[in-house]
């Protein structure tokens, strides 16, 4: 199930891989709440991630480097499953499940589960995202507030004055609220069939019957009565190794002269228009990059992908990476970096065209171990200067959508640390580490 312009559509998740921002990054759909972010498609067991992506943009604004829920909600809180097969929906789509993969920025934890009917052409949707504030769980449900209204319909009252009810499309109807830290959603489609498709043609809108408003109210009056106070502790992880090496890290940095704090929003140069070629295709391109925790080395592959070095060596060249953190940091997954702003939505002003690899004949191939490649928004052409590090087998199996302009040859250790201390939902990281310079070398 994913969300579509505020809105949710629900389909199987069996045939449908989990985003995460293009970070590392990947492209999800396109969300019209929030600023779009740099994300990467994760091919890998589902999770919340691809519930609220086009919500949430594609997800990997950082909010405060320390803040971060350490608890695993429960499915209590969640539609009883009883009651679900009360109303009709015999077959479970999703079973109820806790996940700490929402890949929400704010809101890293949640709960769902999906049902369908007999016939699988209505179903059924129960979602909680527990958030590190209240602020973060409105920002969601303001989201929802701005998709359109399905006229003569309101939630129910015992939901509270923030609760809203809204029309989506695919014929999907959703009723959402806030609960303290939380944010809280039930959904029911009226056409699962349409709604699973990827296809831009929409479908026509299949009106709601009484029957199942009623059927969505009750749904939404049954979880919100289930729901218990949650507490969402701060800090880096809850761990004080975690904390000891955020100490670190920023001393390192503050040496390097970067800020002291890695949440500083960085003020760089933008331009209007991509750099002119300057690079020799022909010669060999290195980058030396010095992080707080060590340094890497990345050979940069001029021939295969010209345009894009030339735009890495031009932005290097000029600082733009200096002090530039790691935003989103997913173990086993990969390492993503290059926006000034650590918020996954900055870039230096300017796109450049894609130079994407060949499509490798072992998919598990694609991005081999320690690849070099740009993040983009999902369409075609969007990359500027985030770009991520492959660290383990979830990205050497990336569909083909990224360019490939290098590999590390020397430092992979390094890599490797600051990807152990990334987060499950990959922002923030439960220690976010910078990059304090990068230098380029050529022969």
């Amino acid at each position: 199930m994913f969300l579509i312009d505020g809105c949710r559509r629900l389909r199987s998740r069996a045939n449908s891989p989990s985003g995460i921002c293009k970070s590392p990054p990947l492209p999800l759909s396109e969300s019209r709440v929030f600023v779009r972010k740099l994300t990467l498609k994760r091919v890998a067991a589902p999770s919340l991630a691809a519930t609220v992506v086009a919500l949430s943009g594609l997800v990997v604004a950082v909010p405060a480097a320390t803040a971060t829920a350490t608890q695993k909600p429960s499915t209590n809180v969640l539609v009883p499953v009883s009651a679900a097969k009360a109303a009709e929906f015999t077959k479970v789509v999703t079973a109820p499940t806790t996940s700490t993969a929402t890949n929400v920025t704010g809101c890293p934890d949640g709960a769902q589960e999906q049902f369908a009917n007999a016939s699988g052409s209505v179903g059924l949707l129960s979602e909680v995202l527990y958030c590190t504030n209240a602020a973060d769980a409105a920002a969601l449900l303001k989201g929802i507030s701005t998709s359109s209204k399905e006229a003569g319909q309101k939630p129910p009252k015992s939901l509270g004055s923030t609760a809203v009810e809204r029309l989506g499309t695919g014929s999907t109807y959703v009723i959402a609220w806030q609960h303290g830290n939380a944010f809280e959603l039930t959904g029911l489609s009226e056409d699962l069939s349409a709604s699973s498709t990827t296809s831009t043609t929409v479908a026509p809108t299949v009106p709601l019957t009484a029957h199942d408003q009623q059927v969505l109210a009750n749904a939404a009056t049954q979880q919100n009565a289930r729901f218990k106070s949650v507490s969402i502790s701060q800090g880096t992880g809850g761990s004080a190794a975690d904390a000891k090496a955020q100490s670190a890290a920023n001393a390192a940095s503050v040496a390097a002269g970067c800020p002291k704090s890695p949440t500083t929003a960085l003020t760089k140069t933008k331009w209007s228009s991509a750099p002119a070629m300057t690079i020799d295709p022909a010669k060999t391109y290195t980058a030396t990059v010095k992080t707080d925790v060590g340094t890497f080395v990345i050979a940069l592959n001029a021939k295969a992908a010209p345009t894009t070095v030339n735009n890495f060596v031009f932005l290097a060249q000029h600082g733009f990476f200096n002090c530039v953190i790691f935003h989103r940091v997913i173990p086993t997954f990969m390492d993503q970096t290059g926006d000034p702003t650590g918020t996954g939505s900055g870039g230096p002003g300017y796109t450049i065209p894609d130079e994407l690899p060949a499509t490798a004949s072992n998919p598990s191939d694609q991005y081999p171990l320690g690849s070099v490649a740009m993040a983009n928004t999902g369409q075609p052409h969007t990359g500027g200067s985030q770009w991520f590090i492959v660290v383990g087998a979830e990205g050497e199996s990336l569909q083909p959508s990224y360019s490939l302009f290098g590999r590390v040859t020397s430092g992979m250790s390094v890599v490797e640390k600051i990807n152990a201390q990334g987060s499950a939902s990959g922002v923030p990281p439960d220690v976010t580490h910078r990059m304090l310079k990068v230098t380029i070398t050529s022969s």
